[in-house]
């Protein structure tokens, strides 16, 4: 038992007295004068005949987050679902061992690929406007100067020309000579973490790493969301409805071609129509 603070079960995490940081409980030890060696969680000796030895090992709070590396692993962040233990040991090794330091953790990896969507959702959404701008997307005779505005100008006038500017909006843009835009964007947020991946990392030649299959993950969602709700959704690729009519065995033989897209709405599929680009 401390005599200081009269905590019997010292072995479990305790905080320190006045600062409220967390110390290793039997990192700590001082002197009776009559020479028994004790050990104590407390920082701070009860009387001026204690005196405390200098290894004190400090810890970080478990909700303390650790910083994140330089360079990090391809596979740092999952696409979906939460961080566990895992993961934890991946990214910071195995001399994390308590339990509270490793849910602080896991949070922590939950958290920073809630960042890495919201970055690329912002970045995702002004392109869209940007390409709306480029092509005078239009809603009530104006110009449009809000996201929501693209949907709203699609569904006011679904004609040809409007959906081949829906069309740009949503796929084109990342079509084509933009067909690394995710590459790009993965280049331009990690740039702006001063962060790269881990050199000599074994990976294929096509691999993506976590923050580029993160942000193509945050593509589809803004397309999805676009599509929500719409009069008319526009599918870069054939319908599923649709290839569900067609026999097994010439679903394989179905190619795209580059610029074609399909309207759908409650009743109909288009034709595969072409931009032409």
């Amino acid at each position: 038992m401390c005599y200081q603070c009269g905590l019997s079960d010292w072995r479990q995490w305790t905080p320190g007295h006045n600062d409220g940081r967390y110390y290793e409980p039997r990192s700590v030890s001082y002197y009776k004068p009559y020479g028994l060696k004790v050990t104590n969680h407390c920082l701070y000796p009860s009387s001026d005949t204690d005196y405390y030895l200098p290894q004190l090992l400090i810890l970080r709070r478990p909700s303390d987050y650790q910083p994140v590396p330089p360079q990090v692993s391809r596979q740092r962040l999952l696409l979906k679902g939460p961080h566990g233990r895992d993961e934890v040991m991946r990214n910071y090794g195995f001399e994390v061992s308590d339990q509270l330091a490793i849910e602080a953790m896991k949070k922590q990896l939950d958290d920073e690929r809630i960042q890495v969507r919201e970055w690329a959702s912002d970045t995702l959404r002004t392109r869209m406007l940007e390409t709306a701008l480029r092509l005078d997307m239009r809603f009530k005779g104006k110009r449009i100067n809000k996201h929501k505005d693209i949907k709203n100008s699609w569904n006011e006038d679904q004609s040809d020309e409007n959906a081949g500017k829906m069309y740009h909006v949503m796929f084109g843009d990342y079509e084509s000579k933009n067909a690394s835009w995710s590459k790009m964007m993965e280049r331009q947020y990690m740039e702006s973490c001063d962060r790269e991946y881990l050199p000599g990392e074994p990976m294929e030649k096509l691999q993506k790493g976590c923050y580029e299959r993160i942000i193509t993950k945050s593509k589809t969602i803004q397309v999805r969301m676009m599509n929500k709700g719409a009069i008319c959704s526009i599918y870069m690729s054939l319908p599923h409805k649709l290839v569900e009519t067609i026999p097994a065995e010439q679903r394989t033989k179905i190619r795209r071609k580059g610029g074609d897209y399909y309207i759908v709405n409650a009743e109909s599929v288009s034709d595969p129509i072409n931009t032409g680009s």
